[in-house]
């Protein structure tokens, strides 16, 4: 794939085939070596589909794999590449999307909720409510534990009332 993009391009000053050595995360960035030359090219910055102010999608690159690089006024850009390690999606209102090879995918929204979803686990941060429609719910190694329905509800110890409430299939705490 990397190499048919080069074909495409005449002139082999504009655009170079690298490997990916280093990827730097946290500023964007990637060490690559392209072919022919000795030396590492440092802190190349990930410029795939971004936008002003580091929003934008990132896709960022598999230590080891092809890196097409396109020169830009004799800049090198990174512009594509063999296989990606994860996708970044950001925008300026705090909305906040990575998805990883491993499958790991986490979302964050403006008013810092977060779900991660990670193998066959899935976490949920500061939700203010969290709705799940289902026929039943399985809470595990909760303190109310084990598969609730509307046959299993627990009831507070104090006043007999049910703790969680299946009306309209909608399951709310109590309060």
């Amino acid at each position: 794939m990397i190499r048919e993009l080069l074909k495409e391009i005449t002139r082999e000053d504009m655009a170079r085939v690298g490997m990916v050595k280093g990827v730097d995360e946290e500023n964007l960035t990637v060490d690559v070596q392209l072919e022919r030359e000795e030396k590492v090219r440092k802190s190349l910055p990930i410029r795939v589909m971004k936008t002003q102010d580091d929003l934008g999608i990132y896709i960022i690159p598999k230590v080891g794999t092809e890196v097409l690089v396109l020169f830009v006024d004799a800049r090198p850009t990174p512009i594509a590449f063999q296989e990606w390690e994860k996708i970044i999606v950001k925008r300026s209102d705090g909305f906040r999307l990575e998805i990883e090879r491993s499958g790991k995918v986490e979302l964050e929204n403006p008013q810092g909720a977060r779900i991660t979803i990670d193998g066959k686990n899935v976490e949920a941060d500061g939700l203010s409510s969290f709705r799940v429609r289902a026929s039943q719910v399985e809470l595990g190694n909760s303190a109310i534990g084990g598969v609730i329905t509307d046959k299993t509800l627990p009831a507070c110890i104090f006043s007999g009332a049910p703790m969680v409430n299946f009306s309209s299939k909608t399951v709310k705490g109590s309060s």
